[in-house]
Protein backbone atom coordinates (compact mmCIF):
# COMPACT_ATOMS: atom_id res chain seq x y z
CA UNK A 1 0.00 0.00 0.00
CA UNK A 2 1.25 3.30 1.46
CA UNK A 3 5.42 1.66 0.89
CA UNK A 4 4.74 0.79 -2.44
CA UNK A 5 3.29 4.24 -3.26
CA UNK A 6 6.37 5.82 -1.53
CA UNK A 7 8.63 4.00 -4.24
CA UNK A 8 9.55 1.40 -1.27
CA UNK A 9 11.32 4.02 1.06
CA UNK A 10 11.70 3.03 4.50
CA UNK A 11 13.74 3.78 7.58
CA UNK A 12 15.47 0.59 6.81
CA UNK A 13 16.44 2.49 3.31
CA UNK A 14 20.30 2.07 2.03
CA UNK A 15 20.61 5.29 1.14
CA UNK A 16 21.35 7.78 3.56
CA UNK A 17 18.37 10.61 4.81
CA UNK A 18 19.82 13.85 4.65
CA UNK A 19 19.35 15.35 8.16
CA UNK A 20 17.24 17.94 7.31
CA UNK A 21 14.90 15.53 5.80
CA UNK A 22 14.66 13.64 9.08
CA UNK A 23 11.18 14.70 11.58
CA UNK A 24 13.39 17.47 13.82
CA UNK A 25 13.46 19.20 9.90
CA UNK A 26 9.78 21.42 9.82
CA UNK A 27 8.26 20.84 6.52
CA UNK A 28 7.51 24.72 4.82
CA UNK A 29 6.39 23.61 2.05
CA UNK A 30 3.18 21.30 0.71
CA UNK A 31 4.98 21.37 -3.07
CA UNK A 32 8.14 22.34 -4.40
CA UNK A 33 7.84 22.79 -8.03
CA UNK A 34 10.96 21.42 -9.84
CA UNK A 35 11.36 22.43 -13.33
CA UNK A 36 13.90 23.34 -16.30
CA UNK A 37 15.24 27.05 -16.80
CA UNK A 38 16.59 26.51 -19.95
CA UNK A 39 20.06 27.01 -21.30
CA UNK A 40 19.53 29.76 -23.78
CA UNK A 41 16.80 31.67 -24.81
CA UNK A 42 16.20 30.06 -28.38
CA UNK A 43 15.40 26.99 -26.34
CA UNK A 44 13.06 28.61 -24.23
CA UNK A 45 10.75 28.64 -27.23
CA UNK A 46 10.32 24.80 -27.20
CA UNK A 47 10.53 24.08 -23.89
CA UNK A 48 7.52 24.74 -22.04
CA UNK A 49 8.67 24.03 -18.52
CA UNK A 50 8.40 27.31 -16.93
CA UNK A 51 4.73 27.63 -18.24
CA UNK A 52 3.85 24.57 -16.65
CA UNK A 53 5.52 24.78 -13.39
CA UNK A 54 3.78 28.22 -12.63
CA UNK A 55 0.36 26.92 -13.99
CA UNK A 56 0.76 24.25 -11.58
CA UNK A 57 2.02 26.54 -8.60
CA UNK A 58 -1.45 28.67 -9.21
CA UNK A 59 -3.32 25.59 -8.99
CA UNK A 60 -1.73 24.35 -6.29
CA UNK A 61 -2.05 28.06 -4.17
CA UNK A 62 -5.71 28.31 -5.38
CA UNK A 63 -6.23 24.76 -3.27
CA UNK A 64 -4.28 26.56 -0.28
CA UNK A 65 -0.81 24.83 -0.51
CA UNK A 66 2.28 26.68 0.61
CA UNK A 67 4.77 26.32 -2.42
CA UNK A 68 8.26 26.46 -3.63
CA UNK A 69 9.23 27.55 -7.28
CA UNK A 70 12.44 28.80 -8.29
CA UNK A 71 11.26 30.96 -11.05
CA UNK A 72 14.64 32.80 -11.91
CA UNK A 73 17.53 30.03 -11.18
CA UNK A 74 18.84 31.78 -9.20
CA UNK A 75 18.93 29.72 -6.36
CA UNK A 76 20.65 26.95 -8.34
CA UNK A 77 23.14 29.15 -9.07
CA UNK A 78 24.10 31.14 -6.00
CA UNK A 79 22.71 29.25 -2.85
CA UNK A 80 22.29 25.70 -3.56
CA UNK A 81 22.23 24.64 -0.06
CA UNK A 82 19.85 26.72 0.33
CA UNK A 83 18.06 25.16 -2.60
CA UNK A 84 17.92 21.69 -1.08
CA UNK A 85 17.02 22.79 1.91
CA UNK A 86 13.75 23.91 0.46
CA UNK A 87 13.40 20.50 -1.39
CA UNK A 88 13.83 18.32 1.97
CA UNK A 89 11.52 21.00 4.08
CA UNK A 90 9.04 20.11 1.45
CA UNK A 91 5.66 17.57 1.67
CA UNK A 92 5.83 16.45 -2.11
CA UNK A 93 8.33 17.34 -5.12
CA UNK A 94 6.19 17.95 -8.61
CA UNK A 95 8.95 17.19 -11.57
CA UNK A 96 7.99 19.03 -14.63
CA UNK A 97 9.90 16.19 -16.92
CA UNK A 98 11.64 16.64 -20.14
CA UNK A 99 14.34 15.29 -21.90
CA UNK A 100 16.75 18.27 -21.66
CA UNK A 101 15.21 18.67 -18.06
CA UNK A 102 16.59 15.40 -17.38
CA UNK A 103 19.67 15.62 -18.80
CA UNK A 104 20.85 18.49 -16.49
CA UNK A 105 22.88 17.48 -13.32
CA UNK A 106 22.82 20.38 -11.61
CA UNK A 107 18.87 21.38 -12.18
CA UNK A 108 15.88 18.99 -11.98
CA UNK A 109 17.75 15.98 -11.65
CA UNK A 110 19.66 17.23 -8.90
CA UNK A 111 16.66 18.35 -7.43
CA UNK A 112 14.97 15.20 -7.92
CA UNK A 113 17.79 13.22 -6.68
CA UNK A 114 17.44 15.71 -3.13
CA UNK A 115 13.93 14.19 -2.85
CA UNK A 116 14.27 10.48 -3.71
CA UNK A 117 17.12 10.06 -0.85
CA UNK A 118 14.96 11.90 1.12
CA UNK A 119 12.10 9.46 0.46
CA UNK A 120 10.04 12.34 -0.53
CA UNK A 121 7.07 11.65 -2.92
CA UNK A 122 7.38 12.70 -6.33
CA UNK A 123 5.08 13.46 -8.71
CA UNK A 124 6.51 12.99 -12.16
CA UNK A 125 4.69 15.98 -14.62
CA UNK A 126 5.41 15.46 -18.83
CA UNK A 127 3.70 17.28 -21.95
CA UNK A 128 1.95 14.50 -23.60
CA UNK A 129 1.34 16.36 -26.59
CA UNK A 130 5.23 17.28 -27.17
CA UNK A 131 6.33 13.59 -26.01
CA UNK A 132 5.01 10.33 -26.49
CA UNK A 133 4.21 7.63 -24.35
CA UNK A 134 7.38 5.70 -26.04
CA UNK A 135 9.49 8.67 -24.72
CA UNK A 136 8.47 8.76 -21.40
CA UNK A 137 8.53 5.08 -20.76
CA UNK A 138 12.61 5.56 -22.24
CA UNK A 139 13.33 8.23 -19.48
CA UNK A 140 11.55 5.75 -17.28
CA UNK A 141 14.12 3.14 -17.91
CA UNK A 142 17.45 6.12 -17.25
CA UNK A 143 15.98 7.91 -14.66
CA UNK A 144 14.02 5.11 -12.51
CA UNK A 145 15.03 6.49 -9.36
CA UNK A 146 12.52 9.71 -9.76
CA UNK A 147 9.55 8.53 -12.59
CA UNK A 148 8.70 5.30 -10.57
CA UNK A 149 5.24 6.69 -9.65
CA UNK A 150 2.81 6.67 -12.66
CA UNK A 151 2.99 10.58 -14.43
CA UNK A 152 0.63 13.21 -14.87
CA UNK A 153 0.65 13.46 -18.89
CA UNK A 154 -0.51 17.35 -19.73
CA UNK A 155 -2.18 16.84 -23.26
Amino acid sequence: GLLKWMGGCSRKSLLPVPQAAQAACPKAHDVFISHHHGASPEHLLNDFSQQFAEWIAEVCARLGLRIFLDKTNISRILDERGLRVNVLSSRIVVGVISRDALLDPHGIQQELWWAHNACIPIVPFYDADRHAPAAYAAWQGEFAFALGRPPVAYS
